[in-house]
């Protein structure tokens, strides 16, 4: 066994007070971030002493504890002991047991809910939000014992996030108000019809230049396309098989741990295998969807769980919820493997009537939501600097109803 397997493992038992039990099982496995890293982690399973193998139905006996380690930074993911029982640890201060566990300060995080047996928080800087965000969970039984432990995201530290005096205001960012202001057909269920709205899409300004970051952490792994799907000829009779899905979740070994190897999904997608994606997609849909020839548009594609994934949209859909098909496909994207789509999703909001044609101009929608615009601070990560940004989240809670100019709670339609 490697060292520093061997050191996690040491690590786990006595953090988590596992002396009352024995390793029964461990793996290496990864996954990528939104901050477009690979992460390796080693998963742990110890079942009480005594104990050796599962239960019937392969389930874990009770008091099994669940234990995950990244094993970079060396901290804990997750401690889970399985039907409340076999845990030993206490934590009388539940913020100081956090902080003993996660090497956090306590400006990282702050406590969003909580109760004698539940604690929840979200990641900070001094009390300014992040995005992309991290949480941390805790929770206790009737005795006092930690139960549960779970850490995800992304905490930065106060050399990843430079603090700065907040000079952005609302009312010098008209133009990027503008341009965030979006019109599209809103489903109402309450009011059993599609809204013709304007609305505010939400993004980020980062305090010193006014530059945008977009909300989509997803946006920096894609390649945008933005063509149209069409041919000339009806496809072939036999439509191409559909398989289903393997999701990568393969255990790797320590070797790639110590190189640091990238994440498959992080590995660039090249332009050939982009001209293969066009061809692929062309021929699936022309043999599944022959009458369909210039009706979507392939909007962009990217990696995601060892496949390369095509996101199609039809290029006139102005409702919030549009209609959207993502085709996987191998990952040198020479053929589809399989298909999904938001039909059913559409079916549910198909009995609500058509708004009315709108009578509203942007330019009036503008002026009647400019004083429901929101600006909140936050440190939002920049891909292109690699680090946490002060920034203003631009969003606003209500829109404009187009054909009515009645303005709106967006929760509240």
């Amino acid at each position: 066994m490697h060292p520093l397997i061997e050191e996690l493992i040491e690590k786990a038992r006595k953090t988590a007070r596992l002396d009352k039990h024995h390793l029964f099982s461990w793996e290496i496995y990864r996954k990528k971030d939104a901050l477009y890293q690979t992460r390796y982690l080693l998963s742990m399973e110890w079942f009480p002493l005594g104990i050796h193998k599962r239960k019937k139905g392969d389930l874990n006996p009770s008091g099994t504890a669940a234990v995950e380690i990244d094993m970079h930074t060396k901290q804990f993911n997750h401690i889970i002991f399985t039907e409340s029982q076999g845990s030993r640890l206490k934590a009388d201060d539940v913020e100081q047991w956090i902080l003993e566990v996660t090497g956090l300060h306590t400006s990282q995080f702050t406590c969003t809910s909580k109760n004698e047996e539940k604690f929840e928080y979200s990641a900070c800087v001094n009390g300014i939000p992040v995005y992309p965000g991290g949480t941390i969970m805790v929770e206790k039984d009737a005795q006092g014992n930690v139960i549960l432990f779970s850490k995800s995201g992304f905490f930065p530290n106060d050399s990843e996030a430079v603090e700065e005096e907040f000079t952005l205001k609302a009312e010098n960012l008209s133009d990027v108000f503008y341009e965030q202001l979006k019109f599209y057909d809103f489903p109402s269920q309450k009011c059993n019809r599609w809204i013709p709205l304007y609305g505010v899409e939400e993004v980020f300004v980062t305090n010193q230049d006014k530059s945008r970051i977009t909300y989509d952490t997803d946006k920096q792994l894609t390649v945008s396309i933005n063509e149209n799907v069409r041919w000339e000829e009806s496809g072939t009779v036999e439509k191409i098989a559909l398989k289903p899905l393997a999701w990568d979740h393969e255990t790797v070994p320590i070797e790639h741990v110590l190189e640091n190897r990238l994440h498959p999904d992080l590995v660039p997608i090249t332009q050939q295998e982009i001209e293969n994606v066009k061809h692929a997609v062309v021929r699936f849909m022309q043999n599944h969807f022959p009458k369909e020839s210039g009706v979507w548009n392939l909007i962009h594609i990217l990696r995601d769980g060892g496949y390369i994934v095509a996101l199609l949209k039809k290029p006139d859909d102005r409702r919030a919820i549009s209609q959207w098909k993502r085709l996987f496909l191998k990952s040198d994207g020479t053929s589809v493997l399989q298909m999904a789509d938001n039909d059913f999703m559409l079916e549910m909001l198909r009995e609500l009537e058509l708004g009315a044609a709108p009578t509203l101009t942007k330019e009036e929608a503008f002026r009647m939501l400019q004083p429901y615009l929101e600006l909140k601070p936050y440190y939002v990560y920049d891909a292109r600097q690699n680090r946490h940004v002060f920034s203003g989240k631009l969003d606003c809670k209500y829109g404009v109803a187009a054909d009515t100019g009645e303005v709106l709670e967006l929760d509240d339609i």
